[in-house]
């Protein structure tokens, strides 16, 4: 408030290059008003975008893909546009749910509940979205996160990974 930045109980208002009302002074992380999770990782991303941004780069900022995930012995994960959404808009997308304890490296550490669900973009046939439900989530999530920043369809993910591993077993989603 000395500072003359204003705040609410959700976070300091940021502009398109994370400046506060006073151009000078930035806020990131946890403390912006931003809708991006408030993950390490994010709050890492954006140190590295204000530090560009004192340097000289007057890029606006945009962010990949943020995967999140809830970890445990099973694991929830998502990445891009979520299921309630894609559900919400059928035609916009298409949402593809795979139950995965066939694949070989869900099989062979006898995951009960692994599962996949894609969510591709109608128009441009690109990964738009994807959650995981199981042990290993991570794994897949940040292919799924990549993909999505690459702009893939996902027939571009049938590629050869390392065996056996998550990875390696997405051939089976299509």
């Amino acid at each position: 408030a000395n500072a003359g930045i204003k705040a609410d109980t959700r976070g300091i208002p940021v502009d398109d290059h994370l400046r506060t009302a006073v151009e000078t002074i930035y806020a990131i992380g946890d403390v912006n008003l931003k809708p991006q999770p408030k993950l390490t990782p994010v709050a890492g991303f954006e140190g590295s975008y204000v530090a560009e941004q004192i340097l000289g780069d007057q890029t606006p900022i945009t962010y990949p893909a943020i995967p999140n995930i809830v970890f445990g012995p099973t694991e929830l994960a998502k990445v891009g546009v979520s299921l309630e959404t894609a559900e919400a808009a059928p035609d916009q997308y298409t949402v593809k749910h795979n139950e995965t304890t066939h694949w070989y490296t869900y099989n062979r550490i006898q995951d009960p509940d692994a599962q996949v669900w894609t969510i591709v973009d109608k128009k441009t046939g690109r990964l738009a979205g994807a959650v995981v439900l199981a042990s290993l989530a991570e794994d897949l999530i940040n292919t799924f996160a990549a993909a999505i920043d690459a702009g893939e369809k996902p027939s571009d993910l049938n590629k050869i990974y390392a065996y056996p591993s998550a990875q390696s077993d997405l051939q089976y989603l299509f």
